[in-house]
């Protein structure tokens, strides 16, 4: 098995190291070369598809079973995408849009809610004091008496520096 550079070989075809590598990337994948430590080693079948690489262009369609990709079916793929994104982002807004006015409902009646409930415990607070609540006696005043009065205990720096 041989292998050659691509330098060698750009020696050989009498074009630039350049021609050499834009017509390996031109290559159906499975003819690309791998690098090895950086650097292409090309093989006998690689280097007889690059010599011939006119008929290469030509016959991918056969020996593949597909389509030559141009820069214009590329294009108009793009295109088809960004539009297809584009559909995409106008359905996620408007499903924003609607999480976002359920937000606000619920927002809106837990308000309610507790406006109620304080409501509610508004009233319960007027009934019970309106009724005079008879199952508690009154309560019983205590008599005032003055405490013993405890020595204060003061700091160091008070007792050192009193007014």
């Amino acid at each position: 098995m041989t292998i050659i550079s691509v330098k060698d070989l750009s020696e050989e075809l009498g074009i630039s190291r350049q021609a050499v590598y834009k017509r390996i990337n031109q290559l159906p994948l499975r003819c690309q070369p791998k690098k090895i430590d950086g650097v292409y080693k090309l093989s006998a079948q690689t280097i007889d598809l690059i010599r011939n690489f006119e008929e290469v262009t030509t016959n991918v369609t056969t020996t593949d079973n597909q389509p030559v990709v141009t820069l214009e079916t590329q294009v108009k793929e793009l295109k088809e995408d960004k539009k297809r994104l584009y559909e995409q982002l106008i359905q996620k807004d408007k499903q924003i849009n609607k999480l976002q006015l359920l937000v606000d409902q619920q927002q809106q009646l837990t308000l309610q809610s507790n406006q109620q409930i304080h409501q509610l415990q508004l009233e319960a607070t007027k009934q019970t004091e309106e009724q005079p609540n008879q199952t508690t006696p009154a309560p019983v005043q205590a008599e005032k008496t003055e405490p013993n009065p405890l020595p204060v205990k003061t700091g160091f720096f008070s007792r050192l520096f009193k007014k």
